[in-house]
């Protein structure tokens, strides 16, 4: 159990920058996104208390979830404010 224990610790670096990397992305990222991966990590992989890991796995999915509901809202705003923009366009168009 120790050994599975010390791969996942000594993993946790990489599988961080990774997931860092992909979620600055997913959320429309394009520049620095390698120094604020860094940012990230250095903020949460400094000393800190810590849960049991399978708490810690739970909470991160939970967060996770989280940014996606907000992304999808975020999202569905965007969408909307087209939308109206374009019923706005088309109303002005068709009154002429």
């Amino acid at each position: 159990m120790d050994g599975a224990r010390s791969g996942t610790v000594s993993n946790w670096p990489t599988s961080c920058a990774r997931r860092f990397h992909a979620l600055l992305r997913a959320s429309g990222r394009q520049r620095n996104i390698t120094t604020w991966s860094d940012r990230l990590q250095a903020l949460f992989g400094g000393e800190h208390l810590r849960r049991l890991p399978l708490v810690e796995e739970a909470l991160g999915r939970q967060a996770q979830a989280l940014l996606s509901q907000l992304d999808a809202a975020c999202r569905a705003a965007d969408d909307l404010a087209e939308a109206t923009s374009d019923a706005k366009a088309w109303s002005s168009t068709t009154a002429r």
